[in-house]
């Protein structure tokens, strides 16, 4: 419902005509080239999650990891949402390679590092381009924000540790995340740079947007913003973040001079981009007969972490 309220709020201020007028300017190979960026960007981020799952030490192969990651995506649009997807995706691991408990802390532990790249990108772009449409203040707060991130992370092994016990529900779990995150460096620094890439990917694909729509709109400033629309449309109070993602397109693109109904268009090119890309999860899934979702396994309360393997110190 909040979804349909914000896309209201945003449709209600445009010109319906202008907006279908806007999405006409798209040439084929533009389309192409936007569905082209997100896919690969979603296969990068597979290959990521299979990394975290490698760290983790949960056997899986690379081609059985992106076809649950798919899965997953295709949950996540067309069935029970992000909570959905993220459990069904974590299902969809092959049965054998490790507990359930762990297989479910890997995907948290994706999203976490996923939307901690994707913050620091956007934190060093605002200190670099300063973008005015965030006010002076915007920069120094990316400063002391970017500066915290980093010393979270270098202090997170050492102080984890003491807190981690698996005499209990909750502690096995945190003994899972811990286990799952990829916080040593030899861990830490390749899944950054490859999840820098898939965003960095996303981030590109507005560039296309903008070329077709006919935008002047430089990369340092997509660089800037696009990470902060990416983060506050990803948070669980609407589908998809229809209405947040495209009220956030106008906070930052109007101010450029880019037309309402440009901005928004900026959106329903996205939220079709998602729902096309996540409909290959649905046909990938059935292809893998070896990828069963485990629902009955019994191991995510019997599953003990050894302590010893927790990749934290």
């Amino acid at each position: 419902m909040l979804s349909l309220g914000l896309l209201a709020l945003a449709y209600s201020t445009i010109d319906t005509g202008a907006l279908l007028n806007t999405l006409s300017r798209m040439s084929f190979a533009g389309v192409l080239g936007v569905l082209g960026l997100y896919t690969v960007s979603q296969l990068v981020s597979a290959c990521k999650w299979q990394m975290i799952l490698s760290a983790a030490r949960f056997e899986s192969k690379t081609p059985a990891s992106i076809q649950a990651y798919f899965f997953g995506m295709f949950v996540n649009t067309f069935g029970l949402g992000t909570l959905g997807g993220d459990l069904a995706r974590a299902l969809s691991l092959p049965a054998g390679g490790g507990s359930r408990s762990l297989a479910i802390a890997s995907v948290i532990s994706d999203r976490i590092h996923g939307l901690l790249t994707l913050l620091a990108i956007g934190l060093l772009a605002i200190i670099v381009v300063r973008p005015a449409t965030l006010g002076p203040l915007a920069v120094y707060l990316a400063g002391a924000s970017l500066l915290t991130l980093v010393a979270a992370l270098l202090l997170a092994g050492r102080y984890m540790r003491p807190l981690i016990t698996d005499v209990n529900v909750a502690g096995r779990i945190l003994s899972s995340l811990a286990l799952a995150f990829p916080i040593r460096p030899r861990y830490l620094i390749p899944c950054t740079l490859v999840s820098s890439v898939s965003h960095l990917l996303q981030i590109s694909m507005h560039s296309v947007m903008a070329a077709e729509l006919g935008c002047s709109i430089s990369f340092a400033y997509l660089l800037a913003v696009i990470p902060l629309v990416n983060i506050l449309s990803s948070l669980p109070i609407s589908v998809q973040g229809a209405g947040v993602r495209e009220l956030l397109y106008v906070f930052f693109l109007v101010p450029l001079g880019v037309p309402k109904e440009t901005a928004v268009a900026f959106g329903a090119i996205w939220l079709v981009s998602v729902t096309l890309v996540s409909a290959l999860g649905g046909l990938f899934f059935p292809m893998n007969n070896q990828v069963k979702i485990a629902a009955n396994r019994d191991d995510f309360d019997s599953e003990i972490i050894d302590s010893s393997k927790i990749n934290v110190s």
